[in-house]
């Protein structure tokens, strides 16, 4: 079963051109076939946006090097703000780092208790 850290580790040896483009999606495609079956849905929103920026490539609507752009933008760390506005006592989640759009569920003292992808 492919899970979120061994996408950013074979991502990570592509950009650090371990790997070629081909034997990255060769490995992609292998490891994350029938991934809707089994996998946790944090990773397979990742997968599914990685499909998309491959799909773009082979295309020719992403030259490589504005691929491998677009794939670090997944990768990058994953940060939320929230205000709280006055009187309310509630936090408001007002942004995040990631490009990858979440719906975050929010504790007291903002805390994140779940973050789901949304596409």
């Amino acid at each position: 079963m492919i899970n979120e850290s061994a996408i950013l580790e074979q991502l990570s040896r592509y950009f650090g051109n371990q790997i070629s483009l081909d034997e990255f999606e060769d490995w992609f495609v292998q490891a994350s076939w029938n991934a809707h079956r089994e996998m946790d849905p944090v990773a397979f929103k990742l997968v599914s946006a990685i499909e998309l920026k491959l799909a773009e490539h082979s295309s020719g609507h992403l030259s490589e090097p504005d691929l491998q752009e677009e794939l670090r933008t997944l990768t990058q760390p994953r940060f939320v703000y929230f205000s709280f506005p006055q009187g309310t006592g509630q936090p408001v989640l007002t942004g995040a780092s990631n490009p990858v759009p979440f719906q975050g569920v929010v504790q007291p003292f903002g805390v994140i208790s779940s973050v789901e992808y949304v596409s």
